[in-house]
């Protein structure tokens, strides 16, 4: 796997998810709903409750005892969504705003070899480490991208 690839992959994404908002007008911007129907703070929210997953996978080589994750994923997101709900937007967006480098510090912290071997992390073994990270990153942020 190429971590450094992945990493920019990641940087170059997120960026672009973090400049899209802030073209949108503030006053607006929270209250804007995305293609799939959700308000874009509420996508801020699901996004950042992922990265900080991932944060965790990547810091402790588990998921952590998150009750979301038992959920099925369209019942997870709504959890997810509601939990975000008791937040302003500027402390979402605030939050999402330095969640970021905590991100990118934990993937860049981690040996490449690690993210292809399931026994070097408290998962199934039919489970790859940089399959969890790129769905829960990359391919969030690809699918949110192309949402907004």
């Amino acid at each position: 796997m190429d971590l450094q690839g992945f990493v920019d992959t990641c940087i170059d994404l997120r960026e672009r998810l973090h400049d899209h908002v802030e073209t949108i007008n503030r006053e607006n911007r929270w209250h804007q709903t995305t293609s799939n129907g959700w308000r874009m703070v509420e996508v801020v929210g699901h996004i950042l409750w992922y990265e900080h997953q991932m944060i965790h996978l990547l810091t402790e080589k588990n998921l952590g005892n998150d009750p979301h994750w038992e959920l099925d994923h369209s019942e997870r997101n709504i959890k997810i969504v509601q939990n975000y709900a008791k937040y302003t937007p500027d402390m979402i967006w605030d939050e999402f705003e330095t969640v970021g480098s905590d991100l990118i510090a934990a993937l860049r912290s981690i040996d490449p070899a690690e993210l292809d071997d399931p026994e070097k992390f408290e998962m199934p073994p039919d489970w790859k480490p940089y399959d969890i990270l790129d769905q829960n990153l990359v391919g969030h942020y690809r699918q949110h991208l192309s949402e907004l």
